[in-house]
């Protein structure tokens, strides 16, 4: 489907891409095109079942985003926010690059950029894919300090707010946004969602009075309104995919074996015969954990095992 938010393109360029709208890299991937006001075809992929298009256009990691500009793919979200910056003029953007001219600019702008994905993304993923809510709170409690970093260090320093003066400037990127903006505020929808998921507010406006303030603004860009999913669907999401689910305990049992892993028969909708015993430190995607005790075993009830087996998202579950 065409992209809502977007606006116009060259006259030969022909663009699209591929994406899951809970994606934060893919968010980022869209908000550049609107900023700059291209005219884009985007696909909702099934991350459960993937497309012939995806895999042939990724072939190394068969992730999203995929940017597919004539015909010809580009990977990453980070290399595809710079592609869209070199390769395609911004036509409704007032010409402003997302990345600064100035080389040294450019090397804070990705050092900050990195820093939000190699140490706020990897601190916070445990808030999405904790398997108790202890784990997902001490997450979220780590993820804290982290912006406050980036509120008092990277801030200051990509916006040059000392240099210019200013009491209050607006983005990172001082009074137009840059990479950093983007690749920040495409987690926003997932940092609000943290409140919601385990009860810890991660961007508390009494704590981070300029980060609170900044992501306000950001939100309500006009590139960027729509595009970042609401808390509440991001949770409903987030428990589908990783719920809360209890451990499978074999020590409970006589032995590791005693624990067997079941399919489902879609039809009827009961399990088949088991497949095999479970070793202590196997993962499986879990549908269901019975936890009656037949005799000394426990069961556990799974998918076909093959990623694009199940039509719904599974979570997993560990033998321990």
């Amino acid at each position: 489907m065409a992209g809502a938010e977007a606006l116009v393109t060259g006259e030969h360029d022909d663009i699209t891409l591929l994406g899951l709208w809970a994606s934060p890299f893919v968010i980022r991937a869209r908000i550049v095109l609107n900023l700059k006001g291209l005219a884009y075809n985007y696909t909702e992929e099934d991350i459960y079942s993937k497309s012939e298009l995806l895999l042939r256009s990724n072939t190394v990691h068969k992730k999203v985003p995929v940017l597919i500009h004539n015909g010809k793919p580009v990977c990453e979200s980070k290399i595809i926010v710079e592609y869209l910056d070199e390769a395609i003029p911004a036509i409704n953007s007032g010409g402003v690059p997302i990345l600064p001219a100035d080389p040294y600019d450019r090397a804070v702008a990705r050092f900050w950029a990195s820093y939000v994905d190699d140490k706020l993304f990897c601190t916070w993923l445990p808030v999405f894919s904790g398997r108790t809510n202890e784990e997902r709170v001490e997450a979220a409690r780590q993820v804290v300090p982290v912006l406050q970093t980036l509120e008092k260090e990277a801030f200051k320093e990509c916006s040059k707010a000392n240099q210019h003066g200013q009491e209050e400037v607006m983005f990172f990127g001082g009074d137009t946004i840059d990479l950093v903006d983007v690749v920040l505020g495409s987690l926003l929808g997932w940092l609000h969602a943290t409140e919601t998921i385990c009860g810890v507010k991660v961007i508390d406006g009494a704590k981070m009075p300029v980060l609170a303030a900044w992501a306000e603004r950001f939100q309500a860009l006009d590139g960027v309104k729509g595009l970042i999913p609401d808390a509440e669907r991001l949770t409903e999401y987030n428990m589908d995919l990783h719920p809360l689910l209890p451990t499978v305990d074999s020590k409970k049992t006589k032995d590791a074996a005693a624990l067997q892993i079941h399919t489902i028969d879609p039809s009827p909708g009961r399990p088949a015969a088991p497949l095999r015993p479970l070793e202590m430190g196997s993962a499986c995607r879990a549908l269901h954990v019975e936890e009656r005790t037949r005799g000394q075993s426990r069961q556990l009830l799974v998918d076909s095992g093959e990623e694009g087996g199940s039509s719904h998202p599974v979570p997993w579950a560990i033998v321990c």
